[in-house]
């Protein structure tokens, strides 16, 4: 090897990097430009949880203007159509409709889309991690809240420090005791 095939200023002797060719700058061009955007689209995961959302805006409108006991007369009968239709994304919609509006006449707060779109997740049996301050104690009372079958287990793990335990403890029997 010669001196002037090591590449200056480098503490080990290395070949210096060679421009790329023509092609090959194409061909980067096009995967960092049309590939990779097209595939991070195709494999967003929120994308197939933000259906639950559209079905709950359907039903919420009705349930806000419906009595107390109106709406609790649905939530006993929706334990039946889970029971006989399985967790279809309609049904669970209406079912998290009515989880939502129970928390607004409970506790005084109301599911954030992203938070329906967690408990979806949860009740598909999916891991959901969630940063601190976005909610995670809401979206763990739609799954046990709904979930219509003993069989069916509903766990939630929760790992913060930031509210006392009481708190989430007390929502959770008021919304579930609720529906």
């Amino acid at each position: 090897m010669h001196s002037h095939e090591f590449a200056a200023g480098r503490p080990y002797a290395e070949r210096p990097e060679r421009d790329l060719a023509l092609h090959d700058r194409v061909a980067e061009f096009l995967l960092a430009r049309a590939l990779k955007p097209t595939r991070d689209w195709l494999r967003d995961p929120t994308r197939a949880l933000k259906t639950i959302v559209e079905h709950v805006e359907r039903h919420e409108r009705s349930l806000r203007l419906a009595r107390d006991s109106d709406v609790a007369t649905q939530a006993r009968s929706m334990r039946a159509q889970l029971r006989r239709d399985g967790f279809a994304p309609e049904l669970v919609g209406k079912c998290f409709a009515l989880v939502r509006e129970a928390a607004v006449r409970t506790i005084g707060q109301r599911h954030y889309d992203v938070q329906l779109m967690a408990g979806w997740a949860l009740l598909q049996g999916k891991l959901v991690e969630m940063e601190t301050g976005e909610g995670k104690t809401m979206p763990q009372r739609c799954p046990p809240a709904r979930s219509p079958l003993p069989a069916i287990r509903c766990t939630s793990l929760r790992s913060t420090t930031i509210l006392p335990s009481a708190t989430p403890t007390k929502w959770a029997r008021c919304i579930v005791s609720w529906v």
